[in-house]
């Protein structure tokens, strides 16, 4: 509402889909770069909580949504799943932080 203070009620419509717009573009642009650093991140973290195991299980690298589903998680080893779990957690608290 502030915005419109200067603008006459003809513009009023002009003004708050710009605003709109302005809105989601800043959302879209800001959901990217956050995506890419946790991601960035979390690749990093298995990178490390592997390092010593031969790196990263098969198929979490090309996919790390795979852990999410029931299915996958009922086929890691509790140790594996927990290492997993820490490096996605810690990623997203980071980047949010």
């Amino acid at each position: 509402m502030s915005a419109l203070h200067n603008f006459s009620p003809k513009q009023y419509g002009s003004v708050n889909s710009t605003i709109g717009f302005v809105r989601e573009f800043g959302m879209t642009v800001g959901i990217t770069i956050f995506g890419t650093i946790q991601s960035h991140d979390f690749a990093n973290k298995l990178k490390d909580a592997f390092a010593g195991m031969g790196g990263v299980p098969q198929g979490l690298s090309e996919n790390p949504r795979a852990m999410l589903s029931q299915e996958a998680r009922a086929h890691i080893p509790g140790p594996i799943l927990s290492k997993l779990t820490d490096a996605l957690s810690t990623s997203i608290t980071e980047v949010f932080y």
